[in-house]
């Protein structure tokens, strides 16, 4: 436990240390309203903003007994309605982060906690037209992983995140993977667009369709 908290604060000293931050609102913009859905019981909010100025929030939303990843933009003082992905999938998904590549490509990470004999791990999805594409999973196969989180500077955007064996007696890494827009193709199984889940304003699913299971490349570069 020592260990992983020593890992924690590692993993914050370097987001702190760097000159710019994804998930950092600028600086004057406000809002009459939180985020459409956040609400009590949810995770926190992660914000960053386009390069165009607009600003974006990320949660894990709670719905059905499970964290699911919201993704909303700003619309001048208030939001839209919220895009969800991993909607009823048996998962948690947690710590959800978002930036903005050299390209104006949005990508959000999160982990996912161990369930039965899998790990937990660390997953990306891409913007791209057709909306979010299926999850990749980021961190190395077979180990468990967690915290992510985006660092940039001018040029270059990192994902950064806690990896381990999952024998305790293994020390932990933090790990830091170059993070590059997606393939025009979309990576070996194509571009795999999320359906958009539709809830309304009691929290009900009213529309859209389940998110497909699938793995998707993207222009992740493991090291």
């Amino acid at each position: 436990m020592i260990r992983r908290a020593a890992l924690v604060s590692l993993l914050l000293a370097c987001t702190v240390a760097l000159p710019t931050l994804a998930a950092s609102p600028l600086a004057g913009i406000q809002h009459d309203l939180p985020p459409y859905l956040h609400g009590d019981g949810d995770g926190p909010l992660a914000m960053a903003v386009s390069p165009t100025g607009q600003m974006w929030a990320v949660w894990s939303y709670r719905y059905g007994g499970e964290f699911s990843v919201a993704v909303t933009r700003s619309l001048q003082r208030t939001w839209d309605t919220p895009t969800f992905i991993g909607a009823l999938n048996g998962k948690d998904e947690l710590d959800p982060k978002l930036a903005f590549l050299f390209d104006g490509t949005p990508v959000l990470t999160w982990w996912v906690p161990s369930q039965d004999t899998t790990p937990s791990g660390v997953y990306l999805s891409y913007l791209v037209s057709d909306g979010w594409t299926v999850p990749l999973l980021a961190s190395s196969p077979g180990m468990n992983a967690e915290r992510p989180a985006f660092l940039q500077n001018e040029t270059a955007t990192t994902l950064a995140f806690i990896e381990f064996d999952p024998n305790p007696s293994v020390p932990g890494i933090v790990r830091a993977i170059p993070v590059t827009p997606p393939s025009k193709t979309g990576g070996t199984n194509g571009p795999d667009p999320i359906p958009t889940i539709i809830i309304d304003g009691d929290g009900n699913i009213v529309g859209g369709e389940l998110p497909e299971v699938g793995t998707n490349p993207g222009g992740v570069q493991s090291n």
